[in-house]
Parts: structure tokens; C-alpha cells; sequence
């Protein structure tokens, strides 16, 4: 005989601060709000900029002394082409900033987004109702739409990326 959990939290055997008395399907029937799955996405979004941020960082901070490098090789080295090592740099430099892609314009060719994007479907499968984190998200949009009502803010008009 299957096992239920009832309607009324009157009814449950264990103390309710252990058990959440809630019929199982209670969740799934009401369709997340539009604004909920915009709110996960857009906290996505700010981790990948940050993280494309600090990549970028990361990168200029280790270009500048090798340009300083690259341009007293070129000017010991060179020949008659002094710059050819700092140009091989600066190639890099824009080849790696398309990878990057901070602020998601490359639509084309290989980006650290097509790396992250089954990360990006995972997280964002699990802020779904029956997902892992599915109860901590509904418990940070409830907070937030409470703040909301509270605030008296209008709501945005519907803008497309």
C-alpha cells in the first residue's frame, strides 16, 4: 500500500518542524511565474559576468609584463620587424577576448559560453520545481515578492534582450 501525506498538517505522526505536511503534487501544479525564472537566470548571468570579469583580469594582468617582454625581444631580436613578437600578442589578446565574450555579443565560433552552457542547464534545471534547490529558490522569490508588494514597485515593462 503506497504511502501518502495528508492535506492537514493536524494529521502528520512526526512533529511538524521534521515533516513538511504538504501533498506532494502541490508544488507542480501551479506553473512558475515568468518573473521567478527570470530572477535565476539573471543571477546566472551576473556569476558568468563576474567570472568572465575575472578571466579578463586574469589575462591582462599576465599581458602586461609579457608585452613589456615581447617589445625589448622585438627591439633586441627583431630585425627589421621589431613589433612582429607584440603583434603575436595582441593577436592573442583579441583572439581571447572573442573567447571570452563578456558581454555575450559573439554569437559565432567557440566562447567560454558554449564551455559553461551544460553547467548553465543544470543549475537552472534544479531551481525547477522537484529540482535540488527548487525549495530554497521559491523560498528567496516568495521573500522577494513580498519585498516587492511592500516597495509598491511597478512592475517593468517587458523587454526583449
Amino acid at each position: 500500500m503506497p504511502a501518502t501525506i495528508p492535506n492537514d498538517p493536524g494529521h502528520c505522526e512526526v512533529p511538524r518542524a521534521l515533516l513538511d505536511c504538504v501533498a506532494m503534487d502541490d508544488e507542480t501544479n501551479e506553473p512558475t511565474p515568468t518573473h521567478h525564472d527570470a530572477r535565476a537566470r539573471l543571477v546566472w548571468e551576473l556569476l558568468l559576468f563576474q567570472a568572465k570579469l575575472a578571466a579578463e583580469g586574469i589575462r591582462d594582468l599576465f599581458l602586461s609584463p609579457i608585452s613589456i617582454v615581447a617589445v625589448i625581444l622585438g627591439l633586441v631580436a627583431g630585425g627589421e620587424k621589431p613589433d612582429v613578437y607584440f603583434r603575436r600578442l595582441q593577436r592573442f589578446g583579441r583572439r581571447s577576448d572573442l573567447w571570452i565574450n563578456v558581454f555575450g555579443e559573439r554569437r559565432r565560433g567557440p566562447t567560454a559560453d558554449a564551455m559553461v552552457r551544460p553547467l548553465e542547464e543544470s543549475l537552472l534545471a534544479h531551481t525547477k520545481p522537484g529540482g535540488k534547490l527548487s525549495r530554497s529558490v521559491g523560498q528567496v522569490n516568495q521573500l522577494l515578492d513580498a519585498v516587492n508588494r511592500q516597495s509598491g514597485a511597478p512592475k517593468p515593462p517587458d523587454e526583449s534582450r
